[in-house]
């Protein structure tokens, strides 16, 4: 898989793209840490919370980075992370869209030992 690198995609020379680095260099190069949640990227990048978590879903779009899949409010670059690359692990985010994606149709389960059982219980069901 050829993921990029924050620096060689991000929109530079432009007042997102200067939001965008300080964000990704508060993610990115952190040596004590290698998942940081949104609000500690907000303090470190002096950019706000909100802001910070529409960059971060704009670069999960494109593998640049993973959240975190025990908590949904930490988040790591791609480098630092490199097991979230070589396994197929869903984001809390990918979890919840795809329970919404399924509907209701998952959490409705009849036990039925047989048609007639169940006729005979709900007769005005028709098969």
């Amino acid at each position: 898989m050829n993921i990029p690198n924050w620096y060689d995609i991000y929109p530079r020379g432009t007042k997102q793209g200067d939001k965008e680095e300080r964000v990704f260099k508060s993610l990115a190069r952190h040596k004590k840490w290698k998942w940081r949640s949104v609000v500690a990227l907000a303090k470190e990048s002096n950019v706000p919370e909100e802001e910070v978590e529409k960059i971060l879903d704009k670069y999960y779009k494109l593998k640049v980075v993973y959240q975190n899949p025990n908590s949904d409010t930490q988040w790591a670059y791609w480098t630092n992370v490199p097991e979230m690359i070589s396994e197929k692990t869903d984001s809390v985010l990918d979890r919840d869209h795809k329970m919404r994606i399924k509907g209701i149709q998952d959490f409705i389960v009849i036990n039925v030992d047989s048609k007639d059982d169940f006729e005979d219980s709900n007769s005005d069901l028709i098969f």
